[in-house]
């Protein structure tokens, strides 16, 4: 079994940490708005991410206030490595601040999957600390570092048709210019170059398809892209769900995470929620996105 233990102090009493862990107004000023917690042993806490697209649900088994919080995962990612695992949170009062220890114990392997959610919680552990410290978290979406010098953007939409559907609308040119792109060239087959082109002052993106699993996953390799996108890659996966399907999107290979990312971040939102509108009320907005100047 390995672990996830992260040791730190905030400048913050043990109180005022325990409400961050404990009262759903302060959760959501960090971690996530979309979530249902009581804090009473025995409860189960739900935390919902990137349009519902990723959720977690925790029983509380054990609370010590101002000292000890104890979560035994319930439901975690559709990967099923959260299974068995447990959150332990310790607080000790250390000068004018509280010293955190943070566990999440209990993983079976040391796999992707661990590091993936090593950096799910570096990144939601600094978003506490800089809530409590500056009064200002950075809760919903995170940037994943994958090897220590890259950084992805991951988002989640849950869209009310079948994946079929879905699929139709990300690969097919007729469908791409009417939530997207103002021009589509694009293939759906492995080595092919797809291009969108968007009016000026936008440009012209060019990818490679480089994996495609049709109708549940494909990968684009950056070919001709802004100097910043350099060396990048487009990722859509695409799960069946009760209520659609789940879009997870992840644009993976930014070398820092500076204005021209948070810029990237904030035009692909346009565009997902563009995406969603399309397929759900038939009115996407495809083009150039408003903060392009």
């Amino acid at each position: 079994m390995v672990a996830i233990v992260k040791k730190f102090t905030v400048e913050a009493s043990p109180q005022r940490v325990w409400a961050a862990l404990t009262q759903p107004d302060e959760i959501a000023c960090w971690w996530t708005d979309d979530l249902h917690v009581t804090p009473e042993v025995g409860t189960l806490a739900e935390f919902r991410f990137s349009q519902k697209t990723f959720i977690i649900q925790f029983e509380v088994a054990e609370l010590e206030q101002n000292k000890h919080v104890y979560w035994i995962s319930r439901k975690g990612p559709s990967t099923g490595h959260w299974a068995g695992t447990s959150v332990t949170w310790s607080l000790e009062p250390a000068g004018n601040g509280t010293k955190i220890v943070f566990n999440h114990d209990k993983f079976s392997l040391a796999d992707g999957r661990y590091e993936f959610t090593r950096a799910w919680w570096e990144y939601f552990l600094s978003s506490l600390k800089s809530y409590l410290e500056t009064g200002k978290g950075t809760p919903g979406a995170f940037a994943f570092s994958r090897d220590g010098t890259t950084s992805a953007l991951i988002e989640g939409r849950t869209i009310a048709v079948e994946p079929g559907r879905v699929w139709a609308a990300l690969t097919n040119d007729g469908e791409i210019t009417r939530w997207w792109s103002n021009e589509a060239h694009f293939t759906p087959e492995m080595g092919t170059l797809a291009e969108f082109r968007f009016r000026p002052p936008a440009g012209t993106l060019q990818f490679e398809v480089v994996e495609l699993e049709p109708g549940r996953r494909m990968r684009w390799m950056s070919r001709k892209v802004p100097p910043y996108w350099a060396g990048t890659s487009v990722t859509w996966q695409l799960e069946p769900v009760q209520s659609g399907t789940n879009v997870v999107f992840t644009h993976d290979g930014f070398l820092q995470v500076d204005e021209d990312y948070e810029r990237i971040r904030e035009n692909w939102r346009y565009f997902l929620d563009s995406l969603k509108s399309y397929l759900e009320t038939g009115k996407g907005t495809p083009g150039t996105p408003p903060n392009v100047k």
